[in-house]
């Protein structure tokens, strides 16, 4: 390690006195923030902790309840290994509501401190005064809520898949309320129902002339449309591919894991204060991410691109991180900066852009990402762009479907894969896919056989499973049964074929009232249909015709 500088500090052990708490408060003072140290000499060499997880729960509870104003979301607590011995890691970040103070002192120059080169010193009176008199006022958590009539079952549910659970003071712990008790932005953002509204936008070209396509993915706790969004970029991450003397090469549209950072950091750091939502816009060359609002006051450019960590909004990034949608502060820019230039980041007074450049198409044949948007990795089907828009967006749109089948075929080809094997392989949450097994269940496509702990799935015939979908599968492995699928599946596909062939214009609704499944099923099968080439759609998606091909 290097030595001790102005966001750098170490420490042998937890102090039993104040001193960590100092350091944590001059950090949270300061214009960058920084990191501490616990393990570790002055001189920067290791010595490590002898009990790791005690030493990270003991400096979390001193950090939330030794320090004021409220702390959540602005540490990152994590474990490094030096020269083979453990050591602790504190990230903190600047603050939004300085001065920070130890809660014993109060907010005096003997409780508020700041970082001076590599010391913490003690703020003074008329420097506190000032620090207070410009914290801003307004907050998510100070203003109310449009709507006091909210649920949280979403949020219920996401706590519950990562192991958590929302007690019954959750309001309070996740501050969802302002101070005179009534419901404030963070819940109206974070519940049920909303009209916050999220869009992702296609245009034919390289400018907003032609739209082409208009996914509304709102009205509904910014958690989901988060997790919706980046199913809809992944969809559309399509690979270019040429086929050489010896191996294959492939080469995505733009970098998955760089794109899922600016996602995410468009959700947690927009301005909400006035309900602006972030717009996700995709050219002919490029993807575009603009949030509200621009760099925090104080931060320069140098700052933003040294990975500093500054918050906006700690109450969701709080809640993002119980959730697994964020990671350790400052970790997302460096994912972004490893795989792009500097000069994808753009900034004014209102806005702030993250611009990501397809990859020059070099390679002549164009193929759907991993696992393909169709099946068996042929050209997509054909048909017209399509103009969608409205308050709620259906769960089995087209880029949804399209998405189920790219999940049934990569359990297809890899038998003893498990949920969160698939969530990496498509960079989405695991929530997510959980979901998408509920809708390829009801389409009767896969079943769940066994204990919700020690099942699996298989993939099924058409038919309806009895069985239903667990929700704690973290490591149930997913296995397939590929000459059952086969069978039942020629089984339906000629049943929906004889009939499209004497009532080609029959929609996917009448379709299953005539078969008796599910609408998801027919969608599903339709679209497999098409892109093993048996299937043709003529005409507009209202008032077009199918036409069987074999």
């Amino acid at each position: 390690m290097n030595d001790e500088t102005g966001n750098r500090e170490y420490k042998r052990q937890l102090d039993r006195d104040d001193r960590f708490e100092r350091a944590v408060v001059a950090f949270l003072n300061s214009r960058d923030g920084g990191t501490i140290y616990l393990g570790v000499e002055d001189d920067g060499s290791a010595l490590g902790v002898a009990d790791p997880d005690l030493v990270q729960r003991q400096a979390a509870d001193r950090i939330r309840n030794n320090v004021r104003p409220a702390t959540m979301g602005l540490f990152d607590i994590g474990l490094e290994e030096r020269d083979g011995r453990p050591v602790v890691r504190i990230v903190v970040s600047s603050g939004p509501d300085r001065p920070y103070y130890l809660k014993r002192q109060g907010m005096t120059p003997q409780g508020c401190f700041v970082r001076v080169g590599s010391q913490t010193q003690q703020i003074p009176e008329a420097e506190i005064e000032a620090m207070f008199a410009s914290r801003a006022r307004t907050s998510l958590r100070t203003i109310p809520a449009p709507n006091q009539n909210l649920r949280f079952e979403m949020l219920r549910i996401r706590y519950e898949e990562h192991g958590k659970s929302l007690n019954e003071r959750f309001k309070e712990t996740l501050e969802l309320l302002t101070p005179d008790g009534q419901y404030n932005l963070v819940a109206y953002l974070l519940a049920d129902d909303n009209t916050v509204s999220i869009k992702v936008a296609k245009y034919a070209g390289t400018d907003k002339i032609d739209l082409v396509e208009n996914e509304e993915y709102g009205f509904c706790s910014i958690l989901r449309a988060c997790d919706r969004v980046l199913e809809k970029l992944t969809v559309e991450n399509i690979t270019s591919a040429r086929i050489g003397r010896i191996y294959r090469e492939e080469r995505k549209r733009y970098d998955p894991a760089a794109v899922r950072e600016a996602v995410v950091n468009a959700f947690v750091h927009n301005d909400w204060t006035n309900l602006d939502t972030p717009v996700f816009e995709l050219f002919s060359d490029r993807l575009e991410v603009t949030s509200h609002g621009s760099l925090l006051p104080g931060m320069t450019r140098e700052d933003l691109l040294s990975g500093c960590s500054r918050v906006r909004n700690r109450e969701l990034m709080r809640v993002f991180r119980d959730v697994d949608l964020v990671e350790q502060l400052g970790s997302g820019m460096r994912r972004m900066l490893g795989a792009y230039p500097p000069d994808i980041f753009r900034y004014t007074e209102t806005f702030f852009h993250v611009d990501f450049r397809f990859a020059e198409k070099s390679f002549s044949a164009t193929l759907p990402d991993k696992g393909g948007l169709n099946p068996k990795g042929g050209p997509k089907p054909k048909g017209g762009p399509k103009l969608r828009s409205g308050p709620k967006a259906r769960a089995s749109s087209s880029a949804s479907v399209e998405l189920r089948i790219q999940i049934f075929e990569y359990l297809s080809a890899h038998p003893d894969t498990t949920t969160r094997d698939i969530a990496s392989h498509f960079n989405i949450a695991r929530s997510a896919i959980l979901k998408h097994f509920a809708h390829l269940r009801t389409a009767g496509v896969v079943r769940y056989v066994g204990s919700s702990r020690n099942g699996h799935w298989e993939v099924s015939s058409t038919e309806s499973p009895t069985s239903s979908l667990p929700s704690n599968d973290a490591g149930t492995v997913v296995k397939t049964t590929t000459k059952t699928t086969t069978k039942t599946t020629t089984k339906t596909t000629m049943i929906i074929l004889g009939l499209l062939r004497t009532r080609p214009e029959s929609s996917a609704a009448e379709l299953a009232r005539e078969t008796g499944l599910s609408r998801d099923g027919i969608v599903w099968n339709l679209r497999k249909l098409q892109a093993e080439g048996r299937l043709r759609r003529v005409g507009p998606a209202r008032g077009g015709r199918w036409d069987v091909l074999s």
